[in-house]
């Protein structure tokens, strides 16, 4: 099997988490408009198994049950702007370890928040927190992300923020 970084694959897992093929119960049809009323839609829970190798705090590869739940809230408010904010969350997702048999389990959550009146200004910022805890027989993996852009009215990028750490404890 390929081997896969964890700390990018989990990245990457919980960015596409909305990507669940079942899609919400309702979606809403064509471009939020002015005076549209929010809503909220909630996809729960999304699953997927993926055995990832994880070198720097395992150092072996590890079977990862995700099992995450997706909350979007969206409104537009009375001068037109869009506003979106959605959080992924846990939902019980674990991970062992497929050599030494340690056990994690996930704590932490993913916010992600846009802003924009069509077409700009806009801003995104994204938050990642994804921490396995072992079961204390091995040590803790914790991955922060902070993603961050504003585009000015004019189209013209004026802040970009992308640092991540990974804590091996």
């Amino acid at each position: 099997m390929k081997r896969v970084h964890l700390w990018l694959t989990l990245a990457v897992v919980m960015t596409v988490a909305c990507e669940d093929p079942t899609g919400p119960a309702e979606e809403p049809s064509g471009a939020p408009q002015v005076g549209t009323p929010s809503f909220t839609v909630v996809i729960t829970p999304f699953d997927q198994t993926l055995i990832l190798f994880e070198p720097n705090c395992a150092g072996e590869q590890l079977e990862v049950h995700f099992r995450q739940q997706l909350v979007v809230h969206q409104t537009v408010d009375a001068d037109g702007r869009l506003h979106i904010h959605s959080v992924i969350n846990d939902r019980g997702t674990s991970a062992v370890g497929l050599t030494s048999g340690v056990t994690y389990h996930q704590v932490g959550a993913t916010t992600q928040t846009v802003n924009i009146t069509e077409p700009f200004p806009a801003t995104v910022t994204r938050f990642n927190a994804l921490n396995l805890i072992s079961d204390g027989s091995g040590p803790n993996l914790l991955i922060q992300q902070l993603f961050h852009i504003t585009i000015n009215a004019n189209g013209v990028e004026t802040v970009f923020i992308n640092v991540s750490a990974i804590v091996c404890q």
